[in-house]
């Protein structure tokens, strides 16, 4: 089991939701579910070595995780099937405070894992 100290643990930014509730605190990031089809995973500014996270954070390391994969689902691998789900203002509206999405989150779809 992981310890996240105390000092990491407010790393990620207060709520920014209207409708949801953390699912999933890790290591690097929390997950919030949205809707039956929609999880808004959030990246934080821990910092973590194999099974433990240090009690230090790492400023805007979070949004760096979000800018990487962004880029990768969208610029180089657009043409490949993948769980980012666009956000249309209706869907900000609908789930995010005024402020909309952050830049350390993600909007994605819900998928089911195959196992290999």
């Amino acid at each position: 089991m992981v310890r996240i100290p105390e000092c990491a643990l407010d790393s990620c930014l207060a709520n920014p939701l209207k409708n949801g509730k953390r699912s999933h605190r890790g290591k690097v990031r929390d997950t919030y579910d949205l809707s039956q089809d929609l999880i808004f995973p959030v990246a934080t500014d821990r910092l973590s070595i194999f099974d433990f996270v240090l009690p230090a954070l790492v400023p805007r390391k979070g949004e760096i995780l979000t800018a990487l994969t962004h880029f990768w689902l969208t610029k180089v691998l657009p043409d490949f099937p993948n769980h980012l789900a666009m956000c249309d203002p209706a869907t900000v509206k609908k789930f995010f405070n005024s402020k909309g999405v952050p830049r350390n989150a993600l909007l994605v779809r819900r998928l089911s894992m195959v196992p290999l």
